[in-house]
């Protein structure tokens, strides 16, 4: 008979409790049911208390439990009594156990089943504080007589000592058999003892230290029921996980998934995978971050033989929806299902893929693999049928999470809604909908308009991109057209025919003609012959000379818009663009988001050869914040300074460029509040008004103005140009210059221009100051 010891932080308070092992009320029990008794079962009962009558040491309280070792016939006895004669013991998961010390002095063989190394039960901390609390609630119930609403509950845990896995158990205690006296006069019921049944632990150890336990005195012995409920306990877990997947990263909510369904298939050995189908404009998608623990699909950048690609999966359940189990994957499995080689080389040994579908379609798959063979079997499918709508609403939270992912991309890339104006959008989009249908339909959506702001403009520029791009173009001709004529002179040595002496003129004269320049009328005639009439000849000699499929093959690589060498100047060019245009545009990111804690606004920028922005402030766009005009002041001055910026950057950005290519600086002045509207059919603000249009016109116009009388372009690398209408207008400016000058940003050739009259527009004036590129210390 084995004794459990409490845990050392309750061991004063079980010392205080009065407990007697006693199977007295047992007996007591017996003689009151044999006195109403009149059949064969008085019979048994007078049997049984003769039996305890012939062995007075079970008749007083037990201090040597070793003695219940010698009398096992008597506790076969008391659990005849205690089951229904027709029963069997293996139908009961029940045990007998005394209090203090704890001990088990019968179970059943299904209680021993189900919880493999009991004596784990009473070591834990909690279990201890769980049968105090159970103490208490026998002397409220039995000393008091207050029948208490909750019902006691005990889950306990028990670990497997083979594979560690935890189970969960429900242990109903019923103490018919266990009495509970006074040991002097009945001390007042405290509303705290009622509180602690429910309290948690820390509360509980507080108060229990006040509890009078040498008050009271127990006798007798409980009666254990055991049912494992562990299935319970993992699809709650396995719930809960689901439910709170918004508060936790992706991988840990799928670490508490992978928990749970090990527990509910009662094996360690168990790994998940889930693949979401993710759709974009109706084809599945790969994402890797979305895509965790699988073992048959990989990305298609790293796809393997032994994997599958993520529209062969989606194909795959499309064709055949049901479940896909391999008890026992081999080799030669492997070979002619593919796929199941990286479920070998994950050391898996059977695998499951269960299709998720709805009303909607296939939604994805859930994965299910082993360590061992037979892992996975029909029966698996079987016990997760409970699981597999949980599953589902994980499924569906991933793909919900990509498309948001999607949308919010979208808008903070390709939209203009950002947060300073999105409050206008939801108030105009809350006044449609509370109007009904008639009126919705009669007056439409309200339009989005904020009046009197003012505006900011300014535009960094790739010096001379046209031309740069037009001579990287000619370039790549000149190379095409120069191999275009070794193949077709290396052809026409071969080839007795016409057309081919034709071609090779062509392309002769043109080489001729692009020298120098190429004009779009040439460049158009160029590509017609080499798309045309080239092509054309290639696809003969494929078909026709086997023999020169090898330098047609050459060729064709040449032409190859990624890497083939006809574009590479081309290539080169927009490389150094979009290096150039990506890290102004992650400066303006980084500045903006900086600059919107002073005092919101609304900035849009647009992306060409190079980077174009308006900035509007004004109090219509932040009503609940008070404007004032030091905050355009202050945007005046960042907008200068991060001209100057932005220039140094791009500077120092040259030597990583295939192509050397430089920046401009623009800035236009516009006092004057206007007012924007946003256009639904363009999803951009525009100005209103006449006279706020001319400061539309005068944005499109300048970038390439010169300077009055002169054939010089106002816009020049290493300047910031300033262009105004009115003197008065530039003062602010002037002001910011003389302070960057001082901070050695700025040099002292400043210049002031009148600028050539442009369509519509006349009287503009212009300053323009040097950059300083070299950092004060």
């Amino acid at each position: 008979m084995k004794v459990l010891s409490a845990a050392p932080a309750t061991v004063n308070i079980i010392d205080r409790l009065q407990y007697d092992a006693s199977f007295e009320p047992y007996l007591q029990f017996l003689r009151t049911k044999m006195e109403k008794t009149s059949d064969i079962r008085a019979k048994f009962y007078k049997y049984i208390l003769s039996k305890f009558e012939k062995r007075p040491k079970l008749l007083v309280p037990l201090t040597d439990f070793s003695v219940l070792d010698e009398e096992q016939d008597i506790i076969q006895l008391i659990r005849m009594s205690l089951l229904p004669l027709a029963s069997n013991s293996d139908d009961f998961s029940m045990a007998l156990a005394f209090i203090k010390p704890e001990i088990l002095f019968y179970k059943t063989a299904p209680f021993t089943r189900l919880i493999r190394g009991n004596e784990e039960l009473y070591h834990a901390e909690t279990d201890h504080i769980d049968n105090l609390r159970y103490m208490i609630r026998l002397v409220i119930e039995n000393c008091y007589h207050v029948k208490l609403e909750s019902e006691h509950k005990r889950i306990v845990q028990v670990q497997n000592e083979h594979n560690h896995l935890i189970r969960h158990y429900h242990l109903a205690i019923d103490s018919r058999f266990l009495e509970v006296g006074t040991t002097g006069p009945l001390p007042p019921l405290r509303d705290e003892w009622i509180e602690m049944l429910t309290s948690d632990t820390s509360e509980f150890c507080e108060l229990v230290e006040a509890f009078p336990f040498e008050n009271f005195r127990f006798r007798g012995f409980c009666i254990l029921f055991a049912e494992d409920v562990s299935k319970e306990i993992a699809i709650n877990e396995l719930k809960n996980a689901i439910l709170n997947m918004h508060n936790e990263t992706l991988d840990q909510t799928l670490e508490k998934v992978e928990v749970a369904i090990r527990e509910l298939l009662n094996d360690t050995r168990i790994k998940i995978g889930v693949t979401p189908f993710f759709k974009i404009n109706g084809k599945v998608v790969y994402d890797r971050s979305f895509i965790t623990k699988c073992v048959v699909v990989d990305s298609t950048e790293e796809k393997r033989a032994h994997t599958i690609g993520i529209n062969e999966m989606y194909n795959s359940f499309l064709q055949h929806p049901e479940p896909f189990i391999y008890p026992n994957v081999t080799s030669a499995m492997a070979q002619s299902e593919p796929f199941l080689a990286g479920v070998l080389d994950k050391g898996m040994k059977s695998f499951m893929a269960y299709p998720i579908r709805t009303s909607e379609g296939l939604l994805g798959v859930f994965e299910v693999s082993a360590t061992e063979e037979n892992g996975v079997s029909i029966k698996t499918v079987e016990v997760l049928q409970r699981a597999f709508p949980i599953i589902t609403d994980l499924v569906y939270f991933m793909i919900k999470s990509f498309n948001d992912r999607i949308a919010q991309l979208i808008k903070d890339e390709f939209t203009s809604l950002q947060p300073s104006v999105e409050w206008k959008f939801n108030e105009v989009a809350w006044d449609y909908l509370v109007k009904d249908d008639v009126r919705r339909s009669k007056e439409g959506m309200g339009n989005v308009v904020f009046e009197q702001v003012h505006p900011v403009y300014g535009a960094v520029d790739i010096r001379n991109s046209s031309v740069e791009r037009n001579d990287a173009t000619r370039k790549d001709y000149q190379f095409q057209l120069s191999i275009t004529r070794d193949l077709l002179e290396q052809t026409a040595s071969k080839i007795s025919i016409p057309l081919f002496e034709s071609a090779l003129y062509k392309c002769e004269q043109y080489l001729k003609s692009i020298s120098d320049t190429l004009t779009p009328q040439y460049e158009m005639k160029i590509n017609e012959f080499l798309e045309q009439d080239v092509k054309a000849l290639s696809m003969h000699i494929t078909e026709r000379y086997p023999d020169l499929r090898k330098e047609i093959s050459a060729y064709r690589l040449q032409a190859d818009k990624d890497k083939g060498g006809f574009y590479q100047h081309r290539r080169a060019f927009e490389r150094s663009l979009h290096y150039i245009n990506k890290n102004i545009l992650k400066y303006f990111d980084q500045e903006v988001r900086k600059l919107q804690q002073v005092y919101p606004f609304f900035f849009e920028k647009y992306r060409s050869d190079g980077v174009e922005y308006n900035i509007y402030i004004g109090q219509s766009i932040v009503p609940d914040q008070r404007y004032n005009p030091i905050y355009l002041k202050n945007i005046k001055l960042w907008q200068l300074r991060s001209m100057v910026d932005i220039a140094r950057l791009t500077a120092k950005l040259v030597a990583d460029m295939p192509v050397m290519l430089q920046t401009t600086q623009l800035i236009l002045v516009h006092t004057r509040a206007i007012d924007i509207n946003f256009r639904k059919d363009e999803r951009r603000f525009d100005v209103e008004g006449s006279y706020n249009i001319r400061y539309e016109v005068i944005k499109k116009r300048i970038d390439k103005v010169h300077i009055k009388n002169t054939a010089e372009r106002l816009t020049q690398p290493d300047r910031i140009a300033i262009v105004y209408t009115n003197a008065k207008d530039v003062e602010e400016y002037l002001e910011h210059i003389e302070y960057l000058k001082g901070k050695g940003m700025l040099t002292d050739s400043l210049e002031m221009f009148d600028l050539e009259d442009l369509q519509g527009v006349s009287g503009l004036k212009a300053l323009r100051i040097g950059i300083n590129y070299h950092e004060a210390d």
